[in-house]
């Protein structure tokens, strides 16, 4: 429905046990799994083409409509009152209010409907920049290469949203703070790759998870002076904050298209994720 050109990864899936393999001898688990990556510059045409097959199908929408609240009879959900005063009524209503609305409208209407909530493992961490010739090749047989490590204390580091042919990081703004984000052309002429690189923070680690998360995402941002913290992989491994990166080849620091603060996430994070963030890295970095 999208109209995606973008081939399926990968062709023969038997050509990555080598790789498997190898993460695996050394206590990684790897998820193989046929994707096809059509490039942050293809998203704008990719939507529109979703929004015009669903119009086609009768769905309706209302650009810059704003949700406001819930249309409640007694503990039935008959719908949803919009910013502009316009009720809509439904048998069914989901609220899909994206990442910015689960920061701000989602938690003023559980509290307003005393509705109950179960708190979830967050993923805490950031996206890690590297040249593109250190996964390029893996990535042209299979684009999203994922693998997952359990630390000592028994919690989960893992990649997701790989940017492995090339990309850049953006930066992504929410209500009182921002966070990171790849993006990736279809073109991959990008000379740095980057990925997410995440430790999952349970319950019984620090609580809730969400009044958590969005205390240290303030946190961060307040400790980067509004600005996403850059560390250099090599000064976490020494426990050390990164003070210059004037011997970083300039093609790296193109994939930084921001302001951003030098420093030490140490500042910023509680000493368990920095220490199982670490012991992580020098996991996946054997030979």
């Amino acid at each position: 429905q999208g109209k995606m050109q973008a081939h399926y990864t990968p062709d023969n899936i038997h050509i990555l046990r080598p790789v498997a393999d190898h993460f695996m001898r050394n206590g990684l688990e790897v998820t193989v799994r046929r994707t096809r990556h059509q490039g942050t510059n293809q998203l704008p045409t990719l939507v529109g083409n979703l929004f015009e097959y669903l119009r086609q199908k009768g769905v309706t929408f209302q650009a810059g409509a704003t949700m406001a609240d819930l249309i409640m009879d007694e503990e039935r959900c008959q719908g949803i009152e919009l910013k502009q005063g316009e009720h809509i009524h439904a048998e069914n209503t989901i609220v899909a209010v994206g990442r910015k609305g689960a920061t701000t409208l989602i938690p003023k209407l559980m509290e307003k409907y005393a509705i109950e909530a179960v708190s979830r493992d967050i993923l805490v961490g950031g996206r890690a920049v590297f040249p593109k010739h250190i996964t390029n090749e893996i990535a042209k047989q299979i684009y999203e290469f994922i693998f997952k490590y359990t630390t000592n204390e028994g919690r989960t580091f893992r990649n997701f949203c790989p940017c492995h042919r090339g990309g850049a990081v953006a930066v992504e703004n929410y209500q009182g703070y921002f966070c990171v984000n790849g993006a990736a052309d279809s073109t991959y002429e990008a000379f740095a790759a980057n990925s997410a690189l995440m430790l999952g923070v349970r319950e019984q680690d620090v609580g809730n998870t969400y009044i958590y998360g969005d205390k240290l995402a303030k946190k961060t941002n307040q400790y980067g002076n509004n600005r996403p913290i850059v560390q250099r992989i090599k000064d976490i491994i020494k426990r050390r904050p990164t003070t210059s990166l004037e011997d970083i080849d300039i093609r790296l620091l193109e994939a930084l298209p921001f302001e951003y603060t030098l420093g030490d996430i140490r500042q910023a994070y509680d000493d368990f994720v920095f220490e199982d963030y670490r012991e992580s890295l020098l996991a996946i970095d054997k030979p």
